[in-house]
């Protein structure tokens, strides 16, 4: 279970994901129009709704449940338990009937997201990375290679087909990769919806909070406006695809390790310190290189390039503090307070989207995600550090300085980056015995280049 080896193939995997994205939507700015990509992002709007109210026992819980059961020596009950779930919540996607018919159309591929869902927390918690990453890759190959014939056709079902032949292939996979076979157990099921039920209501809020910008700009400004939006959100978001790679291989290890004696504290520390020296300088890049790829890759998107700015920059900054919640998963003390943060950040979305909006356009929505970006942080902090899987040591808080300067990039990128670049070498945010531990990880081939981490450190 070796979490930097888990990180990098999930991060080869999201660079690629991220690549064929980006071919996709470049065609899509090309040949079809904002209101057109409204369509497709109201599909993809309903998926993620999908996978956050149906999969009643939370992906997140059940890798750390896997993990856990794997490394005690038990059963694998539970991931007979979870293959079988999504085919019992068929029924309850029948709602989306009464949706237009693209809508409908892709009941097949919303079970089946969730179904590999499943198939891929299962395999990260028995830490076969490799083959979780290879569905990834199979998937991202149709939903955005081959759906590119349904662009070319502007045709919104020729692209729904592929996505579903997509999920498809990669269930086929899984299901190769795995093990154990769907079998439902009454009392696994109980005992991890019991268990996960403060991590599932806050799946819903946090739909809400991370959609609900969405939501609102399609209510009040429609299709258009949403296909301009949800653009500038996906670029947004693939730094944030990239360092999240680390997150699906961290959850499984540092349950692995916690129950093996080690110490959580200082794996959450670790982890928190690392995200900073990535995502810091990838965030203020990426400011700087918003503007230059939007009038150049899609022209008619400009209107939305100062939201683009807005949420690359502290989305991304902010991902050291988004890596506590791994630690409180894995942690397993008390789950509740996911449901307050999901709660205190869904109305703080709504209303902020409700409230600038109408005046500001995109822009509005943008600065509610923005808030809700620093205001989770600093609840993720809190309520870590109350249950003791994270310490507030001089080294973390340099580094939430340097997080908050990050931040102010805003206004200038330039000397924000170089005031980060020095600031992480200075305050000693890395140790050498930090790269020792990160260097003994790595797999032979990538140990030199882990190791020029060592020039960060003091």
């Amino acid at each position: 279970m070796n979490p930097l080896t888990g990180s990098i193939k999930y991060f080869i995997s999201n660079i690629y994901n991220s690549l064929m994205a980006l071919m996709f939507y470049i065609l899509i700015a090309r040949y079809l129009t904002p209101s057109y990509l409204g369509e497709i992002a109201l599909v993809q709007l309903i998926a993620a709704l999908v996978t956050s109210v149906f999969a009643i026992m939370p992906t997140n819980l059940i890798t750390r449940e896997v993990s856990h059961d794997t490394t005690a020596g038990k059963g694998l009950a539970l991931a007979e338990v979870s293959l079988m779930f999504p085919a019992i919540v068929f029924p309850a996607l029948l709602i989306f009937l009464i949706f237009p018919s693209y809508v409908w159309v892709s009941l097949p591929y919303f079970l089946l997201t969730i179904f590999t869902f499943y198939q891929a927390s299962v395999l990260s918690g028995l830490g076969k990375f490799t083959e979780a990453n290879v569905g990834q890759i199979i998937s991202s190959t149709f939903r955005y290679g081959l759906a590119i014939v349904g662009v070319l056709m502007r045709n919104v079902y020729m692209i729904i087909i592929f996505w579903t032949l997509g999920t498809v292939a990669a269930a086929v996979y899984y299901g190769m990769k795995i093990r154990v076979r769907p079998r439902w157990h009454m009392n696994e099921f109980k005992s991890v919806t019991l268990t996960g039920l403060p991590i599932y209501l806050s799946g819903i809020v946090t739909f809400i909070a991370g959609q609900g910008d969405r939501v609102v700009t399609y209510a009040l400004l429609g299709s258009f406006f949403l296909g301009i939006y949800q653009l500038m959100a996906m670029i947004s978001t693939v730094p944030n695809l990239l360092i999240n790679s680390f997150s699906s291989a961290i959850l499984p290890a540092s349950t692995h390790y916690y129950v093996k004696g080690k110490d959580m504290a200082q794996m959450s520390s670790l982890t928190f310190r690392l995200y900073a020296i990535i995502s810091l300088p990838l965030a203020l890049a990426g400011y700087a290189l918003a503007y230059p790829v939007i009038s150049r890759l899609f022209p008619a998107y400009l209107p939305g390039t100062t939201s683009l700015e807005l949420l690359i920059l502290f989305v991304t900054a902010t991902m050291p503090f988004q890596s506590l919640s791994m630690f409180m998963i894995a942690a397993k003390k008390n789950y509740k307070p996911f449901i307050v943060i999901g709660i205190m950040s869904a109305v703080e979305v709504v209303g902020v989207s409700y409230a600038l909006i109408p005046r500001l356009s995109v822009l509005g929505a943008a600065i509610a995600q923005s808030t809700n970006a620093v205001l989770t942080s600093v609840l993720l902090i809190l309520f870590s550090a109350w249950q003791g899987v994270f310490v507030m040591d001089r080294k973390n808080a340099l580094t939430s300085v340097l997080i908050i300067i990050a931040l102010l990039g805003f206004f200038s990128w330039e000397i924000a980056l170089v005031v980060v670049l020095v600031g992480i070498k200075l305050a000693g945010i890395i140790e050498k015995d930090d790269v020792r531990i990160l260097v003994n990880f790595a797999p032979t081939q990538l140990k030199r280049l882990v190791g020029l981490l060592g020039l960060l450190a003091s």
